[in-house]
């Protein structure tokens, strides 16, 4: 006889898991994960149809930075990548309750930078997962 096995690989090329804290809802209280090694999940919920979860990082001049959530059924949300004054450098917004989110930006200057996941229609306590990376 024969044995068949199913494999599944997550996250396979190392890197940090992190769940948000709140409150994480603007850039002055965006979770830190600056510290943790790339690439990078990080997983939370939008606990009302208002929620935002920021995720604080840091980026050196021509630094690319892409980013992937994978979004529930239960809520919209919408991708933003902002630079340290708050201002988006883009975006993704997908329409439609779990449409994924991804995107994908080069930094012109070192500095710090926000991952912006926000709530667009519907709330609840379903888990998202965005993957960070950099090169």
């Amino acid at each position: 006889g024969s044995t068949t096995f199913t494999w599944t690989v997550t996250n396979s090329g190392g890197g940090s898991t992190y769940a948000e804290v709140e409150s994480n809802d603007s850039t002055g209280a965006a979770n830190n994960v600056g510290g943790l090694t790339f690439p990078l999940t990080v997983t939370g919920g939008m606990k009302s149809s208002s929620d935002r979860d920021y995720f604080r990082f840091t980026l050196t001049a021509g630094q690319r930075v892409d980013v992937s959530c994978s979004i529930p059924s239960a809520y919209d949300a919408d991708l933003y990548l902002l630079n340290s004054g708050g201002s988006t450098q883009t975006r993704s917004v997908n329409n439609g309750k779990g449409a994924d989110e991804s995107l994908s930006w080069t930094a012109a200057s070192a500095g710090t930078y926000y991952v912006d996941l926000e709530a667009y229609s519907g709330s609840g306590s379903a888990a998202y997962s965005c993957l960070i990376s950099k090169s």
